[in-house]
């Protein structure tokens, strides 16, 4: 199939990408960090590690969104880039679908590297600590956030892939991929807090409905509760973790399909 050869060509460019490989080396030396920021407390030093890997991923993924996944569509699309790729027979659908799952597969494996070096390091430092300061760090848990970020990552991919769709330069979509992720990730703790008691004891009536509302139909990609309760060693229940899944799912797919329509009618 067409797009699966494209989704390889995609990881080639990528591998030869010097910002692929810094992003890389940044996930194999971010356990040192996390490793110097446990050093720092006298105890938690399970939880601290795994909070600074979490924070870890974000930057990364971040850096991949921005520096990687944007600069190649960038060039693809406003540099004409793509009509090498767009001859008889590969479709535009065919484009779209192999960029989507090489940058996937591309963000996984940094994400295994994280995962790999972490689990070493985590092996090496904390295992060698009395139990006492272990606590909050296992290898499941430490499994599951990367399990989550991906599906976090996937979500956020398909809201980029749909902003190149139709933003007519590099300049506009570089500006409305930043504002999204301000947008999708600082809004929805925002309005959870103030949802707490503690506020909505000094919040007029007739505005909580409306934050509810918002609340309810803004998109949650920024997974930050999953991944404090991770890092804080707390059990997710089955139906939290299938919401979340469910939830970044059918984003991903939402913004591909509305991005592809786009793409298709765009005037290359």
């Amino acid at each position: 199939m067409l797009w699966i050869k494209l989704a390889k060509l995609t990881w080639l460019e990528l591998w030869q990408s010097r910002s692929y490989k810094m992003i890389l080396l940044i996930a194999l030396v971010a356990p040192a960090f996390a490793v110097v920021m446990g050093a720092l407390f006298m105890v938690d030093i399970g939880k601290v590690y795994m909070d600074a890997i979490a924070a870890s991923a974000q930057l990364m993924m971040i850096a991949f969104l921005i520096f990687v996944v944007v600069v190649l569509l960038s060039k693809d699309i406003f540099e004409r880039v793509c009509y090498i790729l767009l001859t008889p027979p590969v479709r535009r659908t065919d484009y779209f679908a192999g960029r989507f799952v090489g940058f996937v597969f591309a963000f996984m494996m940094l994400l295994l590297a994280l995962f790999v070096s972490s689990l070493i390091v985590a092996v090496f430092y904390i295992g060698a600590k009395p139990e006492f300061y272990q606590s909050g760090f296992s290898w499941i848990t430490l499994a599951q956030m990367m399990f989550f970020y991906a599906f976090q990552y996937i979500a956020v991919l398909g809201l980029v892939f749909f902003i190149a769709s139709w933003a007519s330069g590099d300049a506009e979509m570089m500006l409305f991929v930043m504002a999204s992720l301000v947008f999708t990730w600082i809004f929805p703790p925002v309005l959870q807090a103030l949802q707490s008691p503690d506020v909505m004891a000094e919040t007029p009536a007739f505005i909580m409905p409306v934050l509810d509302a918002v609340y309810a139909m803004i998109p949650h990609l920024n997974g930050a509760d999953i991944a404090l309760q991770l890092a804080h060693g707390d059990a997710l229940s089955l139906v939290q973790m299938t919401m979340y899944v469910a939830e970044h799912s059918l984003y991903a797919v939402v913004c591909f399909m509305m991005g592809l329509m786009l793409f298709k009618r765009r005037d290359l």
